[in-house]
């Protein structure tokens, strides 16, 4: 189904309201666009992704033509910020941008004349409009349109330089990174779709893909491969799963890392898989099936409550976290996120993490990971835990990791021995893991 520019733009609209109002980007976005064409898609994830990476660039552009934009409510705002986005980032012709979203604050009876008034004002300037360049911390903020809360404490630990490099990493598209069953078979059909390739510099089995495309085009390799950013790949590895292990994937829907840790062991043992949401479950069953593994166990469970009769060889608990390091899949998590909530994700961490303890073997693995840069939801977990927990230790992964995969964890390691990717070192999300024992 092929809609019309205006129909792209206010699907775009509607999508950016609708993530405003707390539902998750790419899920929703998706549901929007699998029914329309190809171009019309990829016109429509521009717009929705693009306003959300530059959203308070866009702000400050047309900001200067308005006494008091926020007052103006959420869909003149956005509207306005889809035209800005078009005329100022993308081909789209200027009349064209103007035009139709003049139709649209006209369909929902908003304020047209004024959506038309600052539009005309920034064509006018169009070519003066620069963003500040200094290097201000407030000047990065604008440009790289990422809150000042994060500037702080970026350039805090990374320095100017290093917060700069994060920030603009951020509002770049990630590559589709994908987990492979077999690097020759998929690189042959990877060939055969004329889709261009690399293999990971870091990880075994592992494929990068050179060309944006959609999911839909490799409908040929499904069962065989999994889309999963490399730095979530590394949690199947440092778990480092064996034959006929009784491990627990907790926090585990979709189950993508439950299926690694499967493949891993080559679907022998018991993998119980547990969530709390269970809506999440269709998915992770789809997930089983589509990889024939018959070793994963779905349960329903809260892990900060949750109770076993047995113990287990390996536990990975990918907790619940601000996800601050999937930024550049996620871009609306920047705005939505604030420091008081580092600690409320803190403190939930921390009671899985001594929940979920009690129930490992002596002298098996328990693998802690969050998709975030941040050090509350990272390394004060561990120490908060060790304090209560003092029968654990931390496990050096590198030497496992190295002889087990041949896997080198030199990049990954901190100088307190934890292991942190960054989307402007690495090119992967912000992941944290530290392994423990007792």
């Amino acid at each position: 189904m092929s809609l019309s520019g205006k129909n792209v733009r206010l699907s775009a609209l509607n999508c950016l309201i609708d993530i405003e109002r707390d539902i998750a980007l790419p899920k929703h976005a998706m549901e929007r666009v699998e029914r329309i064409d190809t171009r019309d898609r990829a016109f429509l994830m521009e717009l929705v992704y693009g306003v959300l990476r530059q959203r308070s660039a866009l702000d400050w552009m047309f900001g200067r033509f308005l006494k008091n934009p926020l007052a103006l409510g959420a869909k003149t705002l956005y509207n306005l910020r889809l035209a800005v986005y078009q005329i100022m980032y993308m081909a789209t012709a200027d009349r064209a941008a103007v035009y139709e979203a003049v139709e649209i604050e006209k369909s929902y009876h908003g304020k047209p004349s004024l959506v038309n008034a600052v539009l005309r004002s920034v064509l006018r300037s169009k070519t003066t409009i620069a963003l500040p360049m200094d290097e201000t911390l407030s000047s990065l903020s604008i440009r790289t349109s990422t809150p000042m809360w994060l500037i702080k404490r970026w350039h805090k630990r990374f320095g100017y330089s290093g917060a700069e490099a994060l920030c603009m990493k951020n509002n770049t598209q990630p590559p589709m990174a994908l987990r492979v069953n077999s690097t020759a078979n998929t690189a042959k059909e990877l060939n055969r779709l004329d889709i261009k390739y690399r293999q990971s510099q870091y990880l075994p089995n592992s494929i990068i893909l050179e060309d944006h495309v959609p999911y839909s085009k490799l409908t040929t390799l499904k069962g065989s491969i999994a889309v999963q950013d490399e730095g979530a790949q590394l949690a199947g590895f440092l778990i480092n799963p064996q034959k006929g292990q009784r491990m627990l994937d907790a926090c585990s829907a979709p189950g993508i890392k439950a299926t690694h840790m499967a493949r891993l062991s080559d679907d022998s043992g018991l993998i119980v898989a547990c969530d709390l949401r269970i809506e999440r479950f269709k998915k992770f069953l789809d997930n089983i099936n589509n990889f024939k593994l018959h070793s994963i166990k779905p349960v329903v469970a809260d892990s900060a409550q949750v109770v076993f009769k047995q113990l287990f060889d390996k536990i990975l608990l990918d907790a619940p976290c601000s996800s601050i390091g999937t930024i550049r899949r996620n871009p609306d998590v920047k705005y939505k996120r604030k420091t008081r909530e580092l600690l409320s994700f803190k403190e939930t961490q921390l009671n899985m993490l001594v929940n979920l303890s009690q129930y490992l073997k002596k002298g098996g693995t328990l693998l802690y990971s969050v998709c975030s840069t941040e050090p509350e939801e990272g390394e004060e977990v561990i120490y908060g835990f060790l304090k209560l927990r003092q029968v654990f230790r931390i496990i050096n992964l590198a030497p496992i990791i190295k002889e087990a995969y041949a896997i080198d964890l030199t990049p990954f390691i901190t100088k307190d021995g934890f292991i942190r990717t960054y989307p402007h070192v690495h090119d992967m999300d912000g992941f944290f893991y530290a392994g423990l024992t007792l």
